[in-house]
């Protein structure tokens, strides 16, 4: 994946992490969260990260959620893009 589009991301959801996936799934979150680790997120006040998640069984749809309602709670997101729209 290129940098530029890294940096656009708040979280990053890697799907079919299941059977004989699972593993190789589980490698790239620790590959996407060390990555991330060194980029500037693009939403000021958030820490973006990679999680893993099997959508036919439902495995970690849950934590997703919870995820998405902690950043649409969390007071950030307008700013940022207010300084992105402008450099454009």
């Amino acid at each position: 994946m290129k940098k530029g589009v890294m940096e656009l991301a708040d979280a990053i959801f890697i799907n079919k992490a299941d059977g004989e996936n699972k593993q190789a799934a589980l490698n790239a979150k620790v590959e996407y969260n060390r990555l991330l680790h060194f980029l500037q997120p693009i939403t000021g006040g958030w820490e973006t990260k990679a999680f893993t998640v099997f959508a036919l069984t439902g495995e970690g749809i849950s934590h997703i959620w919870k995820v998405i309602q902690k950043y649409k709670q969390e007071p950030v997101g307008m700013d940022s893009l207010e300084k992105e729209e402008k450099k454009k």
